[in-house]
């Protein structure tokens, strides 16, 4: 087996030195950030290829003394076999990242106006995928900005929204998501819009996180400056029985923990949600600054809450709101809001595909004159 250390730049440049050495069949074996680029490690051995194309766990613990792969207590020892999830992890980012330069030269070879629009949706955040889906729509012959306004047209149309202000018609909703991506603050703009709109007596806020006193004070500290009601589920009293007392409301927005998937807890939350049925509709709530594999993670966990909508928060602090783009269209969820800042309640704003879109360009367009 022979294995060579590639120093470059970027990653860019790094793939296309090893395909240019090794051959097309080069397969990556790990890699690490430097201070002035990266170290690839790379063989264009057969055996190394076969570990690579699907059975790496299996070879990984054969090298291990095909050890018992079992439940037990993690002992000094043991962290040795634990690096094999951090370096899967790195194989799948720099299987990522040759997908990406196979997907560009695949695409350069077409035309020059391919090549320059896959460059804009990789910096636009969105994955091979979906760029591709959209260039297939290009034709070769057409000009650089005509085929970039003409794909940036065809993703507004991809781009599921609620096209109405769903929380403004009234109604029971249940505000989910990880915690600290804006879930309370959110409320709050909602909440308020409500009371301008429809009085005090009209609005009631429900609160599922009796688990964290913090979140808990948050919420009432919110209902006494809008002087509305504010109640707690809990083992004494039931979501259904809450709002049975708030039949007569206009809104009743549901403020709900910030819980850990794999928690009892957050099982429970969702048996909460699911007895209430259709008297609420769930919105998840997804911050843009998060990290692509966070939201789909996110998007994951909650695919069993029967969401109805999803509402995209700090998006002023995102670099890549593309990212956030791409997991929604993956998801196939309708975005209702995205929200811009943290003063309440004007920084909030009915998804509108176009302006999401030109949102995610402008950004885009920032960073790039940034990194310059």
């Amino acid at each position: 087996m022979a294995v060579k250390k590639f120093y470059a730049a970027d990653m860019h440049t790094a793939l296309s030195t090893i395909r240019h050495q090794l051959g097309e069949d080069a397969v990556i074996l790990g890699s690490r950030q430097l201070a002035d680029g990266v170290e690839v490690s790379a063989s264009a051995d057969s055996a190394e290829t076969e570990m690579a194309s699907g059975s790496f766990a299996s070879e990984y613990a054969a090298s291990l003394g095909k050890r018992e792969w079992r439940q037990k207590p993690l002992q000094e020892s043991d962290l040795e076999d634990a690096g094999i999830y951090s370096e899967l992890g790195n194989i799948r980012a720099l299987l990522q990242h040759w997908m990406d330069d196979q997907g560009y030269r695949s695409y350069a070879t077409r035309s020059p106006t391919h090549a320059k629009l896959w460059e804009r949706f990789r910096k636009l955040g969105l994955e091979a995928e979906q760029i591709g889906s959209l260039l297939r729509l290009v034709d070769t012959t057409t000009d650089l900005k005509t085929a970039w306004l003409q794909s940036l047209t065809e993703l507004c149309s991809r781009l599921p929204t609620a096209e109405e202000d769903i929380v403004g018609r009234g109604g029971v909703f249940a505000l989910l998501g990880a915690s600290g991506v804006g879930k309370t603050t959110t409320l709050g703009k909602l909440a308020t819009r409500a009371v301008l709109a429809h009085g005090a007596d009209a609005v009631s806020l429900v609160t599922t996180d009796h688990y964290r006193i913090a979140a808990h004070e948050q919420l009432r500290t919110l209902s006494k400056i809008l002087h509305v009601n504010m109640y707690t589920v809990d083992e004494e009293n039931s979501l259904n029985s809450v709002l049975d007392d708030l039949d007569d409301k206009h809104l009743v927005l549901i403020d709900c923990a910030g819980l850990n998937p794999s928690s009892r807890q957050f099982q429970e939350q969702q048996r909460i949600l699911q007895q209430a049925g259709d008297r609420c509709s769930n919105l998840l709530v997804m911050s843009a600054s998060g990290q692509r594999q966070v939201q789909r993670a996110e998007l994951r966990a909650y695919a069993d809450f029967q969401l109805a909508a999803a509402i995209i928060t700090k998006v002023d602090e995102t670099s890549n709101l593309g990212g956030s783009l791409d997991a929604i269209l993956e998801a196939g969820l309708p975005i209702a809001y995205t929200c811009h800042g943290q003063a309440i309640p004007e920084d909030i704003a009915v998804a509108n595909p176009q302006h999401l879109v030109n949102t995610a360009v402008l950004i885009s367009r920032r960073r790039s004159a940034a990194d310059e």
